[in-house]
């Protein structure tokens, strides 16, 4: 617009971007000695898109990527609430995962507060409110995780835990139809078994029913591997042991979205079963077996549930002061800790010793210091009898 030597202008702007949902892309595999490229095979716009590579000598690696996508998920019925705080209970001490400790404690008190407000009379947490429209697996995941928060210690309403414990017990004594119905009981009854709950007759009948109805089904299912926790739970080792040792990363599961499982929910949680109780059997791990875990994550086959169990059952030694150690490459050759661990088991089973000295230098202090703790978690009683005896830098004459 002009008027004589008078000029004005003006100028609106439309932004104008396609309606698309958010999308956390993972890209994900192992290298020895190649190049790899990772392509980019859909349009971003760089004021938002956020590009992030990460390189591990463990498979924890993956789960920066699977944080990333949790912490931005915009969805949250209870399943996905839970899977967001779940990781943040477990991985709080890392720290190169972004997590300050007043974040989590005030995302894990708004977590709590949704999940009291979301749990009916009955003691199960609605998806959305506090009714009757319920998930079985989803109302047993969120005791996992109020238990877990309450074991690591943070303040869970007490109210909460008896409810919750009233339902998952109501839960295990009614009748399973499907295999799903029969995982979910198996989940209620290790949970019981966390907090403390003697469930043993209750068990013993979940299980005869199971071999009754499920025979050929869920002997390699994550009912089993359940079930074999919550043995070991209740000090019956022996029916623990003979459940747990059937159960492989290989084995063929019936993937069911419509229950929340599929491969990969099951082998993070057999990972995570046998890290929290059957650490001696962790030595049996290959690197074929982890990368058996990390496949669907590379193929972006995860969702929210598979995505914090995954996050969640990382193995590592932090408890303890000590930082993660890798036991076997991902092509499944060993190194020198491996061979440390194979030889003094040996020792002992061919000497009986009641002291193990090793003279090595003070550079070797904390590898001594790991595997001792790594014989702790395989529970070999005589862990405490090994003694690393230290020295100096030693120059001798030319």
């Amino acid at each position: 617009m002009s008027k004589g030597d008078k000029k004005t202008k003006s100028t609106v702007g439309v932004s104008l971007r396609p309606a698309l949902p958010y999308i956390t892309d993972i890209f994900g595999g192992y290298i020895k000695n190649d190049d790899v490229k990772i392509p980019i095979n859909r349009s971003m716009y760089p004021n938002y898109r956020i590009l992030e590579a990460n390189f591990s000598t463990v498979p924890l690696g993956l789960a920066r990527g699977l944080l990333n996508y949790l912490r931005n998920y915009p969805y949250s019925c209870t399943e996905q609430i839970v899977s967001q705080s779940f990781p943040a209970v477990v991985l709080l001490k890392r720290s190169e995962f972004g997590y300050a400790p007043g974040e989590v404690k005030s995302a894990m008190n708004r977590t709590i507060k949704v999940l009291r407000s979301r749990q009916n009379a009955e003691g199960a947490f609605g998806f959305w409110a506090a009714n009757s429209h319920y998930s079985e697996f989803q109302s047993v995941y969120a005791m996992h995780f109020l238990t877990v928060a309450r074991e690591k210690g943070y303040k869970v309403p007490a109210g909460m835990i008896q409810r919750g414990v009233f339902f998952l017990g109501k839960l295990l004594n009614s009748e399973p139809q499907t295999l799903s119905d029969v995982r979910a009981r198996a989940y209620a009854a290790y949970i019981l078994a966390r907090n403390g709950i003697v469930t043993s007759g209750r068990v013993g009948a979940l299980r005869q029913k199971m071999e009754t109805k499920m025979k050929g089904r869920w002997e390699k299912d994550l009912s089993a591997i359940y079930l074999a926790a919550t043995y070991k739970l209740m000090r019956q080792h022996r029916d623990a042991d003979r459940l747990i040792k059937r159960c492989k990363f290989d084995d063929a599961q019936e993937v069911n979205y419509s229950y929340f499982y599929d491969d990969l929910v099951r082998n993070s949680q057999l990972l995570y079963i046998l890290a929290k109780h059957f650490p001696e059997r962790l030595k049996k791990i290959t690197g074929k077996d982890i990368i058996k875990i990390s496949n669907p994550i590379i193929k972006n086959s995860y969702n929210t549930l598979s995505s914090a169990y995954v996050a969640s059952g990382s193995i590592d030694l932090t408890d303890q002061g000590l930082d993660e150690r890798i036991l076997l490459r991902s092509d499944g050759t060993t190194v020198y800790m491996t061979q440390d661990i194979g030889t003094v088991i040996d020792r002992y089973d061919e000497y009986h010793f009641d002291k193990l000295i090793y003279v090595v230098g003070n550079e070797q202090i904390y590898h001594f210091k790991v595997l001792k703790e790594i014989l702790k978690k395989f529970e070999y009683s005589w862990y405490d009898s090994i003694e690393h005896f230290s020295y100096g830098m030693v120059e001798l004459p030319e």
